[in-house]
């Protein structure tokens, strides 16, 4: 493929003001592509029919079935050290942070490799990278081949998101990625919450796989434009929505917030963005995973019912929710730009653009809102959900 990161930054970039074109933005960055798939598929736990108590009748005990979104999967830690599982990121106060980010430089990849000053000082971070793909598979080529010009050696698991949409092992094998398969596609659009567990335990298996100490989240519109140089000032960080401050746009409710506070009263709220070209720090994430889906001190099922679907159902709202209950900050992070956002989504030459579409197909003209919905519509059939169920 002929493809030149230069050349793709400067032609989607050189207007000097950087005023892109406005595409059609979603609040929950959504998109785009990965599956959860269940391990085990079509397991069907039979209904225990109680008969009314008869006298001296004995009721034997019934032994409880492992819910359908642990079967077959490793959740244990086990194969982690204790000096790795201890590690925690060093949380900078929130005045210093935020003062951080109102004083960082606003560039383009593009200006800075024609003028670099000031210079970057590049992070060595013991990093991998993930995906689940399925939909756009020659923008993945993309994304694939931007990352392996930074990053040749890192690890990548290249996460088969539903193999009725496209077979990436070929991919995987060009770009030297892990192919991990699953059947189930959920392109992050979890209108069953089994799938929010699904993709939990498909995360534990690329920590598993990769055995870094950070993960990068790739998406079908992320594009690497250099090498990481701001280490992640918390161990969930990622897009801003266009804010140049410390916290987000893209916000929690009243309620959602206040039901956090009720377990962390003490935690800074800076709303959410973990979406493509984000990053998470491992150790913290199997913490969260251990309290999540071995200890149970949270049942995804019942924190749906409590603050609904729309905080609930995709992976930038969610995850930084998840890690908000267990005191654990949201932060933006400077390597983390977005394209779609012009202006107001420049970071500092950040490494992983997120928002890049230039690489995508559409079917009968439609346009990125109608492949959104199209998308969306064909992930609920798949999860056997009706359409009215479908927050466009």
């Amino acid at each position: 493929m002929d493809f030149n990161i230069d050349n793709e930054i400067k032609a989607m970039m050189e207007n000097p003001e950087f005023e892109l074109e406005q595409q059609f933005v979603i609040d929950q960055d959504v998109v785009e592509e990965d599956v959860v798939e269940d391990v085990v598929e079509d397991v069907v736990v039979e209904d225990v029919v109680v008969e009314d108590v008869v006298e001296d009748v004995v009721v034997e005990d019934v032994v409880e079935e492992e819910p359908s979104h642990q079967i077959g999967i490793d959740t244990s830690l086990s194969g982690y050290t204790e000096e790795f599982l201890n590690k925690r990121v060093d949380i900078k106060p929130f005045s210093k942070y935020d003062e951080e980010m109102k004083r960082a430089p606003r560039r383009t990849i593009h200006q800075y490799l024609a003028k670099p000053v000031p210079a970057k000082e590049y992070v060595d971070l013991d990093v991998g990278f993930f995906g689940l793909c399925s939909y756009q598979p020659q923008a993945w080529e993309y994304v694939f081949k931007s990352v392996r010009d930074f990053y040749p050696n890192s690890p990548i698991v290249l996460i088969n998101d539903g193999s009725e949409q496209f077979d990436y092992k070929d991919m995987s094998e060009k770009y030297k990625c892990i192919h991990l398969p699953r059947t189930d596609e959920i392109c992050l659009h979890w209108y069953n919450i089994e799938y929010v567990y699904e993709f939990l335990h498909r995360l534990k298996m690329c920590c598993d796989l990769t055995k870094k100490e950070w993960l990068i989240h790739l998406h079908p519109d992320v594009i690497c434009c250099d090498r990481i140089s701001k280490y992640p000032p918390s161990p969930l960080a990622g897009v801003s929505a266009g804010s140049w401050t410390g916290k987000s746009n893209n916000k929690f409710n009243q309620k959602v917030d206040s039901f956090i506070k009720q377990y962390q009263p003490d935690l800074e709220l800076n709303g959410y963005g973990w979406c493509g070209g984000s990053i998470v720090h491992v150790p913290t994430f199997l913490e969260i995973y251990d309290s999540i889906v071995n200890k149970k001190n949270w049942d995804l099922f019942k924190l749906r019912d409590e603050l609904g679907q729309q905080f609930t159902e995709h992976e930038d709202v969610f995850m930084s929710l998840l890690f908000n209950l267990h005191g654990y900050p949201y932060r933006l992070w400077l390597d983390n730009p977005e394209h779609q956002r012009g202006q107001m989504g420049m970071m500092d030459a950040g490494a992983f653009l997120h928002g890049f579409k230039d690489h995508y197909k559409f079917q009968n003209n439609e346009n990125i809102k109608e492949y959104y919905i199209r998308c969306r519509e064909e992930n609920a059939k798949e999860q056997q959900v009706n359409n009215s169920q479908v927050n466009i």
